[in-house]
């Protein structure tokens, strides 16, 4: 990298940065950037980089500094430079190889490391909901060439089992979720058949807030008490006033009404939940 990428740098830096890049970077990367970076880095190539340190770690291999390799952050540059290739004002062996890597090559996402490559191939399709998130109700919204597959609900990581075979959800699974995103995914997925599972009846419902900011919270109830907990079990529902999403968030037994069960979930005593505005 630092080869490649200091002779070509010496070779035309000076003759077309100044002049092209600076104008075109500003315009383009506020416009771009944050958008590649939130759909493409977040959503994908981190639970990559999560799975490759974990193998690294498992194996106790010798940690070396990496260096990160995509076809996304690299494409940029590698067609800015290769213009001036087509025009003969670039000519570099080395960087000749190197677009024949990403032209022909598998790397989606690669790390290298001291003698050890880890090269992760472009996924045969991604599926996305009309906000651009990862999303796909019946299938992977990534398919690896490998067969590996990633599941997504809105944006949001759930298992194989909850797209492919929700019919296969138990109750154990959906009280053993502590991830409110992923309870909600659950919720959404299994409609009706959540709260059947649950085995839950709703207990009572009023509205919290005050001026602009009232919404409804539910409060639901098991219908008989946990043999494990030895009492009933409580959630309280609730809706995000800025995405329109609800939640299911499980609040002590001996709670009585859906305002001190959202009262208790902020850590609050009785009375010290009064909000004007969320954000």
């Amino acid at each position: 990298w630092d080869r490649v990428w200091g002779q070509v740098r010496s070779q035309i830096c000076d003759q077309v940065w100044n002049q092209v890049v600076n104008q075109v970077r500003d315009q383009v990367r506020s416009q771009v950037w944050s958008q590649v970076w939130n759909q493409v880095w977040d959503q994908v190539e981190r639970q990559v980089w999560n799975q490759v340190r974990d193998q690294v770690e498992s194996q106790k291999l010798e940690y070396f500094a990496p260096a990160g390799d995509t076809l996304l952050t690299n494409s940029g540059w590698v067609s800015f430079y290769d213009y001036f290739r087509e025009i003969d004002i670039v000519k570099h062996a080395p960087f000749d190889k190197y677009i024949d890597y990403l032209q022909n090559g598998p790397s989606f996402y690669a790390i290298f490391m001291n003698g050890v490559a880890f090269v992760c191939g472009r996924p045969e399709y991604i599926k996305r909901d009309e906000q651009n998130r990862l999303h796909c109700e019946d299938g992977p919204a990534v398919r690896w060439k490998d067969g590996y597959a990633n599941y997504f609900w809105h944006g949001v990581s759930v298992t194989e089992k909850l797209i492919e075979t929700p019919e296969s959800i138990t109750k154990d699974n959906l009280e053993k979720e502590d991830n409110a995103e992923v309870r909600r995914a659950m919720m959404e997925k299994l409609g009706d058949r959540f709260y059947s599972l649950l085995d839950i009846v709703e207990r009572s419902r009023e509205l919290v807030g005050q001026g602009d900011f009232i919404r409804e919270a539910v409060l639901y109830q098991t219908k008989e008490p946990d043999p494990v907990a030895g009492d009933y079990i409580q959630y309280v529902q609730v809706t995000c006033h800025s995405t329109g999403r609800q939640y299911m968030l499980c609040v002590p037994a001996d709670i009585e009404s859906p305002k001190a069960a959202i009262t208790w979930t902020f850590g609050l005593e009785q009375g010290e939940y009064t909000p004007i505005a969320e954000a």
